[in-house]
């Protein structure tokens, strides 16, 4: 993690909504040395960005029954010209 400049993290894995894996490592805060845990919480902030685009390109995939390529642009399935 120290050569990705990554402080510390947590996280899980679920696979139909069961945790098959958790894992916390790295610091919390690293000025006091006080260690991640699986209980620590972290604000969403520009992750919601992440989350509000999978979910579109999740919706257009089922909606459309296409597969997509991450360079496809949503113009064809979308009414706007936006993008």
């Amino acid at each position: 993690m120290a050569n990705l400049d990554i402080i510390g993290l947590n996280y899980c894995v679920l696979i139909d909504r069961k945790v098959m894996h958790k894992k916390a490592m790295g610091f919390a805060n690293l000025e006091r040395q006080v260690p991640m845990t699986q209980d620590k919480l972290f604000a969403v902030a520009s992750m919601s960005k992440l989350f509000s685009s999978t979910a579109l390109t999740s919706a257009i995939v089922t909606h459309f029954n296409i597969e997509t390529k991450y360079n496809t642009k949503p113009n064809p399935y979308l009414n706007s010209k936006c993008f």
